[in-house]
């Protein structure tokens, strides 16, 4: 395999622009599908409309070592069966509400690569859930809380937006799956709510969302749910415009739709301003026969090249892993998720010395003994 592997990019926006520089900067050639030409320094353009499937699996078929996915979550599921269609590894951050394990014997009898989920959450929590229970004898919980936040709480909602607006709407309306007694149930977006003191932040709320994803698949628990977080008042101001019905598609007011006007005006209205920065704050638990173990993850905005650090937890990890699955240091077939690479010691050892490369780092502590010292 070249030093220099060939991946395709899809999808320009914030998380995708930072995942084609951070390929180039690794040594990749780098080409960027959008529907729209956008300019990235040092990445060749194609034009790719995701919804015309006959010309996305030509362009799939160009020679590509892997397929790096960043496209809005409605459309990921549609890139993944063009991928097994084109016999081209993916790896994929879309967030939408196909079950991608749907596509594991396809995959696999592709003789392809597929991850899926790989962002912030779901992404690197699901590999730390993977990691700790690599760690604890006899696991039996998993708990995840998570949240991109303004480094300060910003008026009227504490909050800013850092991803897209669509994926925001989709975490307070989106029951959210979570287990209970191993039991999957499912509980309404904005319940559960609790508060926290996070170390070096201070006191925070947290509240169900529908992030764990292929957990619920692939791991025998007792109980695992994933919370998103906020700064204290957040949730009871949200809930309101829930109740009022502002987040809902039908009916139309005026000819319009509630949901589509709110996100319009949320990403016109709530995004990072000129002069504001944003943390990423991550806290993984696992419990066990054996003790506990629990990795938080505090990230900032990146001064130096002006990115924010959404953007560096979410594009940093995708970039990782389709250079290890391009250069063939993950070659598992089929669809992958990152708890099973994070039980791989070979692995996880290597997605953690390339998250630690790109200042992403990651406290562990354990209580009572490990089950090994890894």
């Amino acid at each position: 395999m070249s030093n220099h592997p060939k991946i395709l990019v899809l999808g320009a926006g914030m998380i995708g622009r930072v995942l084609a520089q951070e390929l180039v900067l690794s040594g990749a050639e780098v080409v960027v599908g959008d529907r729209e030409k956008r300019t990235i320094p040092d990445c060749k353009y194609v034009k790719i409309d995701v919804t015309d499937q006959s010309s996305l699996a030509t362009i799939l078929k160009d020679g590509y070592d892997t397929i790096a996915s960043a496209v809005p979550g409605h459309l990921g599921y549609r890139v993944m069966e063009s991928a097994i269609n084109a016999g081209t590894d993916l790896v994929d951050v879309s967030f939408g509400e196909q079950n991608p394990l749907k596509l594991h014997v396809k995959a696999k009898s592709a003789e392809i690569t597929i991850i899926p989920d790989c962002g912030v959450a779901p992404g690197i929590s699901n590999f730390l859930v993977g990691l700790g229970m690599s760690k604890i004898r006899d696991p039996k919980e998993a708990h995840i809380k998570v949240g991109g936040l303004p480094e300060k709480p910003a008026p009227p909602l504490n909050y800013r937006l850092v991803f897209s607006a669509e994926a925001l709407v989709d975490e307070y309306t989106r029951k959210a799956r979570v287990v209970k007694n191993g039991k999957i149930i499912e509980v309404e977006a904005l319940t559960g709510l609790e508060t926290f003191e996070f170390p070096g932040v201070g006191k925070l709320e947290c509240f169900y969302t529908d992030g764990l994803r292929t957990l619920v698949d692939t791991l025998k628990l007792k109980d695992m749910d994933e919370k998103t977080i906020r700064y204290p008042g957040h949730v009871e101001k949200v809930k309101t415009m829930v109740d009022l019905g502002l987040f809902r598609s039908e009916p139309e007011i005026l000819g319009v739709k509630p949901r589509e006007f709110m996100e319009e005006f949320i990403s016109s209205t709530l995004r990072l301003k000129k002069g504001e920065r944003d943390i990423t704050i991550l806290e993984v638990n696992v419990k066990g026969g054996g003790g506990s173990i629990t990795y938080r993850m505090l990230d900032r905005f990146d001064d130096k090249k002006e990115i924010s650090s959404m953007s560096r937890t979410t594009g940093y990890p995708i970039a990782i892993l389709s250079l290890l699955v391009a250069r063939k240091e993950i070659d598992k077939k089929g669809v992958v998720p990152l708890e099973i690479l994070g039980q791989d010691e070979r692995v996880s050892n290597m997605i953690l010395k390339e998250l630690e490369a790109r200042n992403i780092r990651m406290k562990e502590q354990i209580s009572q003994v490990p089950k090994n010292t890894r």
